[in-house]
């Protein structure tokens, strides 16, 4: 087991001394640097431009109106180089994590390491692991970070606080690659007339609440990991500090990580903050720390022109560079990126039968998703995996789906056609248990009082602030009836099953406590590892239990996936992604207008109303 850096008592205060000593030297041995650092954060793998990837043309500029695309980065990133050249001033290019997971180019993980390739040829520094690295397990992140250095991506990857089991062999494999020297700790850059950079990376806490699949390995508290990893870069030479913290960013103080750290921790000059998916406009100042983040997906890349000057980093400029069509693609770089789509339709979709700008089917309106609501997008996924598993499992078939994380809109753009990759965009998420990209659909049990406990995610803890916007289920087969007035925890007043007659049933289900009908759930498999959640979320007040048939408490989701072709090979399961659910669903509707494509019917172009609010008198 890898043992990190703890201080505690005396220990702490040394520390502390050393790190106040580190800070206050004005000499700093006279240097006097400017610097240009690039930053981007949660890329999740959107190489191409968005929205939607159909329209996007990164060759030309003034022709559409997507926004994204590593092309487009790579070549601002070139025309800053070659500035920063001119001046004589160097560049570091840095990344806060979250960089793979989000479009199909995570089928590429093993074969091209697509994401670290694009960064690598960007010429990036460094990065860190954020929480969707670990989508696929610490196996999983292991076999992508060791299949990037067999292929000669070598990109330092910083994580100063992870904390590996001593029992579980599971994460021996990303253990390992510290040894290796493929994932460090920390790690010191000299630049420009002799300044060392130190740099470090942290997971945080909202973080690693969202990654069950990261076990067995886990996380220390960041303000601790920092400092004992800022008293190691010092000890190296280390005179600026710079904090790669896949943490986040938030209106709420208690779940405000990246610039709580800036307050805790004097010692860092900069965090350059990630996993909250927030654009900081301008950059917040926390005592002598400098704290920004880019938003996601690749719509900005930061760019900041400081000045270390008497053992200090003082901020001459902060732009986040809106990424868009008024930046022609790097050629280079659109040629790597056209090979590696390529390469998706040979290994990928071409066995589907389909190429990764086939178009699925057509739409005169936007297909939305809608934080902390409902939203036609969200009906539309839900009602896919409602569809598909009844139609594999006829003999029994799921009462309810309940999805939650929808990533990405489905706006009609140019063209009103839905293709593969712009589709697979909006259910990226997650790996299956055989370690291909995509959750896989599970199915399991519920009572009556479970439904209403879990059901209180939507009307109790996200409004409250309990619970962030991506806690918020999407529903298919009920609609229920809630009360925003209502003692928190206790909102949800009625649950209507649906039927193929008349819409729901005129008669709500049993809630009430000790209530043991069972209704049968299908959601992916996050949705229904993340059920524990809801008791951690509310202090253990709302307990939702999954249940197989016979009423039993499920203890491992794994034995509960839904079988894409029951009738094949016994005792194997071809587990039915998300994404091949919504794929299915939304090429067998029908073609109203006689095109030979199907269309997304007028009845999504709208929210379906799951959800009912009861009239509150005044």
């Amino acid at each position: 087991m890898r043992s990190f850096i703890r201080f505690s008592g005396w220990l702490a205060l040394a520390a502390a001394m050393m790190l106040v000593t580190a800070c206050s030297d004005d000499g700093d041995d006279g240097i006097e640097q400017k610097l240009i650092i690039l930053h981007l954060n949660d890329l999740h793998s959107h190489i191409l431009g968005f929205d939607p990837n159909l329209d996007y043309t990164p060759e030309t500029t003034g022709d559409d109106t997507t926004v994204g695309g590593v092309a487009r980065i790579a070549a601002k990133i070139k025309e800053i180089r070659a500035e920063a050249a001119a001046a004589d001033i160097p560049v570091l290019a840095l990344d806060s994590g979250d960089f793979t997971v989000g479009t199909m180019f995570g089928f590429l993980g093993l074969s091209h390491a697509a994401e670290m390739r694009l960064l690598h040829d960007m010429g990036f520094d460094a990065t860190t692991l954020g929480n969707h690295e670990f989508d696929g397990t610490p196996a999983g992140v292991a076999a992508y970070l060791q299949a990037a250095s067999d292929l000669g991506v070598n990109i330092p990857v910083v994580a100063s606080n992870l904390v590996f089991s001593a029992d579980d062999p599971a994460d021996d494999a990303l253990e390992a690659l510290f040894d290796s020297g493929v994932v460090e700790e920390h790690r010191v850059i000299e630049v420009g007339d002799g300044l060392k950079v130190g740099l470090l990376g942290l997971l945080g806490k909202d973080a690693l609440s969202k990654v069950p699949q990261i076990a067995p390995t886990s996380a220390s508290d960041i303000k601790e990991a920092s400092e004992a990893a800022i008293a190691a870069l010092r000890a190296e030479g280390a005179q600026l500090i710079i904090a790669l913290s896949h943490s986040g960013l938030s209106a709420n103080p208690v779940k405000n990580e990246d610039v709580m750290l800036a307050q805790q921790v004097p010692g860092l000059d900069l965090i350059l903050s990630g996993h909250s998916h927030d654009l900081t406009e301008e950059a917040i100042i926390e005592g002598d720390t400098i704290v920004v983040q880019e938003g996601c997906y690749g719509r900005y890349l930061g760019r900041l022109d400081v000045t270390f000057k008497g053992g200090k980093l003082v901020l001459d400029r902060y732009e986040p560079i809106p990424i868009d069509d008024s930046i022609a693609g790097d050629p280079d770089t659109i040629t790597t990126i056209d090979a590696m789509l390529a390469a998706l339709d040979t290994a990928v979709w071409g066995p589907m039968g389909l190429t990764h700008d086939a178009t699925l089917a057509e739409t005169s309106f936007d297909l939305k998703r809608i934080d902390g609501e409902e939203s036609n997008l969200y009906d539309l996924v839900a009602d896919a995996f409602l569809e598909a598993a009844r139609e594999v499992r006829p003999t029994e078939p799921p009462h309810i789906a309940v999805e939650a994380d929808v990533r990405n809109d489905l706006p009609r753009g140019e063209t009103g056609q839905l293709a593969v990759m712009d589709v697979y965009r909006s259910m990226p998420l997650g790996f299956g248990l055989d370690r291909a990209p995509g959750y896989p659909l599970v199915t399991f049990h519920l009572t009556g009082p479970d439904l209403k406990a879990g059901l209180e995610v939507n009307a109790s803890l996200v409004p409250s602030g309990a619970a962030d916007d991506s806690y918020f289920l999407a529903v298919s087969g009920i609609c229920y009836e809630y009360d925003p007035s209502s003692i928190l925890f206790d909102r949800v007043k009625a649950i209507y099953l649906g039927n193929d007659v008349d819409g729901y049933s005129d008669t709500p289900i049993d809630i009430s406590e000790g209530a043991t009908e069972l209704y049968q759930i299908v959601a992916t498999y996050y949705v229904g590892a993340m059920i524990g959640s809801v008791t951690d979320l509310t202090g253990g007040i709302l307990v939702v239990t999954p249940r197989d048939e016979n009423g039993d408490p499920i203890t491992d989701m794994s034995t509960r996936l839904v079988d894409r072709d029951p009738v094949g090979t016994p005792g194997t399961v071809e587990e039915y992604k998300a994404y091949q659910a919504l794929f299915q669903y939304i090429s067998s509707l029908a073609d109203a207008d006689s095109d030979q494509i199907p269309d997304i019917p007028d009845r999504y172009s709208n929210p379906q109303g799951s959800g009912r609010v009861i009239a509150v008198s005044p």
